[in-house]
């Protein structure tokens, strides 16, 4: 250690040698702010792209939003238009049913007419027919 520090002395004691200390002194400290400098340079600039990149990602998202939306609605469309056809259906099939049971409502209260107006020895005798074949095949 006191070899390195007689070393010292004697290199500052020499005109040249101190000039060129002074010198490399000065071009290290310039080189280190300008490593400082451009770190901030290149930190505000990473930063700036952040906030680009950012920005683009945040409308071309936004794009596939729209489009997603955009499918959700017209799916949503399509559901209530197939509710629409099923409550159609389903009204047509109501109406159809209910017209089928008019007209069988219609046509047994015809019948009904039909059967009051048959005299009764009629109808006695037609069941008197309708049983003695039954019992004839029952044997």
């Amino acid at each position: 250690m006191g070899n390195v520090m007689n070393l010292l002395i004697m290199l500052w004691a020499n005109p040249l040698a101190r000039k060129i200390a002074i010198y490399a002194a000065i071009a290290l400290g310039i080189l280190y702010a300008g490593r400082l400098l451009l770190n901030k340079h290149d930190s505000r600039i990473e930063q700036e792209t952040r906030v680009k990149v950012t920005g683009e990602l945040l409308k071309l998202k936004a794009g596939e939003w729209k489009a997603k939306e955009a499918a959700i609605a017209t799916g949503k469309q399509a559901v209530d238009n197939e509710r629409l056809a099923l409550a159609q259906d389903r009204a047509n099939l109501t109406r159809s049913v209910d017209t089928t049971l008019a007209a069988i409502r219609k046509e047994k209260v015809g019948q009904y007419a039909n059967a009051s107006a048959v005299p009764d020895d009629r109808i006695w005798l037609d069941i008197r027919t309708v049983s003695g074949q039954l019992a004839a095949n029952s044997r």
